[in-house]
C-alpha cells in the first residue's frame, strides 16, 4: 500500500513520516493497538471496535449485541496458528473468521466480562491472554489449556507486556515489577532478580545481538543481557532520564527498525528516538529531526513485514515512520 508524506524526509537520517493510510475512515481518532495478520492485512484495535484495512477500504467489526457485557473498546490484535483473528476488549476475547467475517465469542468463565489487558500469540501455537493477576494460555480453537498466577513481591499483578526473542523464548514484564521468562520443561515462570525500583514496561532484543533493550517506567533504557552471571553484569542503563519533562521517560513501547537501528520508543508524550550504534550508551535523536511532534499520547508501535513502524496514536492522528 502506499503511503503519502504526512511532514517530511530526515535529512542525512533516511527516515519518512507519512501519514496512516485511510484514517480517516476509522469509526475513532484513538487507535489503540496494530497488528498485521498473515496475508499483509493491516488490523487497527480502536475505541469503538476492530478495524481491517486490505489496502484499498477499511471494514470494521463489532461483536453482536446479543453477547452480554459487550465492549468495542480494543486492547490487543494476534493471529492465531489457524488464521483466526483474536482481539480482547474492556470485556472479553472476540475471534473473527476472515472467511466468513463472522465475530465469534471466547467462552471461558475466565475471561466472560473481565477486562483483557493484553493478548499474544507464540510461535508454539498458544495464544496467551492477560488479565489482573493472571495469564491464561489458550490452544488456537478457543480451549484453555492452564492458568498461571502472576505475582510481584509475594503480591498479586498482571502482565504488562508479552515479548518471544530469535530463540523462541518467551518473557513476560509484570506489572511495577521486572522480567520473566518461561521455562517449558517445568511449564512455569522463571523470575528474574529485578535493580531497580521503578517497573519494568517491555524488552525487545537487538537485531544484531543477542543481548536485550528493557524499557523502565520514568526510569531509562537498559541493556539486559539473561547470560550474565551477576545481576550487575546483566542491566547496565544505556539511557537515563535526563529530560525536563519525565513524561519523556513513560514508556510504552519499543521498535527497532531494520534500516538504521534507531530505536523507537512510545511514550505518553510523544515518540523517542535514539542511535543504537553504540548499545551502551544510546544517543536521543531530536523527534523534531522527524517532523515529529511532542506532547501527543502515544498507544503502540508495530513494525510491519516490510519494516514499516505503525505508530498509534490516541485522540491524535496515527502515522507511519519507513
Amino acid at each position: 500500500m502506499s503511503l503519502s508524506c504526512l511532514v517530511c524526509k530526515g535529512v542525512d537520517y533516511g527516515v519518512a513520516v507519512t501519514e496512516m493510510p485511510l484514517f480517516d475512515q476509522l469509526p475513532s481518532r484513538s487507535v489503540l493497538c496494530i497488528f498485521q495478520d498473515s496475508d499483509g492485512d493491516m488490523w487497527f484495535g480502536t475505541e469503538d471496535g476492530l478495524c481491517r484495512d486490505n489496502g484499498y477500504s477499511i471494514r470494521s467489526y463489532r461483536p453482536s449485541a446479543s453477547y452480554s457485557g459487550i465492549n468495542n473498546n480494543v486492547t490487543g490484535i494476534v493471529q492465531a496458528s489457524d488464521g483466526m483473528v483474536w482481539f480482547g476488549t474492556s470485556r472479553g476475547v472476540y475471534r473473527v473468521d476472515k472467511r466468513t467475517q463472522e465475530v465469534i465469542p471466547v467462552m471461558d468463565d475466565r475471561i466472560d466480562n473481565v477486562e483483557i489487558r493484553n493478548i499474544y500469540a507464540t510461535s508454539d501455537g498458544s495464544v496467551w491472554v492477560g488479565v489482573d493477576g493472571a495469564l491464561l494460555r489458550f490452544s488456537s480453537d478457543g480451549t484453555r489449556i492452564k492458568d498461571y498466577q502472576i505475582q510481584w513481591n509475594n503480591a498479586p499483578s498482571c502482565v504488562r507486556s508479552m515479548y518471544e526473542d530469535r530463540s523462541g523464548r518467551i518473557w513476560i514484564a509484570v506489572w511495577d515489577g521486572g522480567l520473566c521468562r518461561y521455562e517449558p520443561s517445568s511449564d512455569s515462570w522463571i523470575y528474574y532478580p529485578w535493580p531497580y525500583k521503578e517497573g519494568c514496561v517491555g524488552l525487545l532484543q537487538d537485531r544484531s545481538h543477542d543481548f536485550f533493550y528493557v524499557s523502565i517506567w520514568l526510569k531509562g533504557i537498559a541493556r539486559f543481557d539473561p547470560d550474565a552471571g551477576s545481576v550487575d553484569d546483566m542491566f547496565s542503563l544505556s539511557h537515563s532520564w535526563s529530560m525536563a519533562d519525565e513524561r519523556d521517560n513513560a514508556y510504552l513501547c519499543m521498535e527497532q527498525d531494520d534500516v538504521k537501528g534507531y530505536l523507537w520508543a512510545a511514550t505518553v508524550n510523544g515518540l523517542q528516538v535514539y542511535d543504537s550504534s553504540d548499545p551502551l550508551a544510546l544517543r536521543p535523536i531530536d523527534p523534531k529531526t522527524f517532523g515529529l511532534k511532542r506532547y501527543q499520547m502515544l498507544t503502540d508501535l508495530y513494525k510491519d513485514r516490510d519494516g514499516n513502524i505503525w505508530v498509534a496514536g490516541f485522540n491524535v492522528p496515527s502515522f507511519v515512520v519507513s
